[in-house]
């Protein structure tokens, strides 16, 4: 029986079977997922500075404009595992140590850039993550961001702490009235349920806010986690 002919390895594929994935770079890793339409997707990422951060804050529409449903399908579906596989490994025991990490982790609850969202993360005593809950979608305000519907889901998990975020779809992550308001709110109930409300950050673009860090409230530490409940 006559074997099909193969086709000789690309150069990318060569490097990653030589030296691994971390020796190439992100537009080789594009062109290896995607083959040559790759290179339709700087037009997408070359104004933004994010780099492939901001092809994950893309809509699934705008990447199916520059490419094949096939491939754009491949590339959303990339993308999301990539924000799955990171979800798991914080499950897995590591600790949120800072407003930083906290931050890169809500960024991966998001489920769509371009909308209002705000996210909770439940914390055990040695601050790793134990769960997550979508709080509410839209305008933040008050009303829909109520403490019942914070400390509810925390509560039933057994949360020891929790760090609370929301994205602001203009990219500006500067707070608002609004957001101290609901900041002030949720800390002062934590205070009377005895689960420590470590932060509030707010998601911009390529930048966040963090209340812990960048305001006169006064909040637990986050690097002061207790050895026990």
């Amino acid at each position: 029986m006559t074997q099909p002919p193969t086709r000789p390895d690309s150069p990318q594929l060569a490097e990653l079977r030589g030296f691994g994935p971390r020796s190439l770079s992100d537009p080789e890793l594009l062109r290896l997922l995607l083959g040559p339409e790759a290179g339709r997707l700087h037009e997408l990422l070359a104004p933004d500075p994010g780099g492939l951060e901001a092809l994950r804050e893309r809509e699934p529409r705008e990447i199916e404009a520059r490419l094949s449903p096939e491939l754009a399908s491949r590339l959303v579906a990339a993308i999301e595992l990539g924000r799955r596989v990171h979800r798991t490994s914080l499950r897995r025991g590591q600790s949120l140590l800072s407003a930083s990490e906290a931050a890169g982790h809500l960024r991966g609850q998001l489920f769509a850039p371009g909308r209002e969202e705000f996210h909770a993360l439940f914390l055990d005593t040695k601050h790793r993550v134990i769960g997550s809950r979508l709080i509410s979608i839209g305008s933040l305000q008050s009303s829909l961001v109520h403490p019942r519907e914070v400390y509810r889901p925390a509560v039933r998990c057994g949360a020891a702490a929790i760090v609370v975020g929301h994205s602001h779809p203009s990219g500006d992550p500067a707070p608002s009235n609004e957001d101290r308001a609901v900041t002030e709110r949720l800390r002062e109930v934590g205070q009377l349920l005895g689960i420590r409300f470590l932060d509030h950050l707010v998601l911009g673009a390529d930048r966040f806010f963090s209340f812990a860090e960048e305001s006169d409230f006064r909040f637990e530490d986050m690097n002061d986690a207790p050895a026990s409940r």
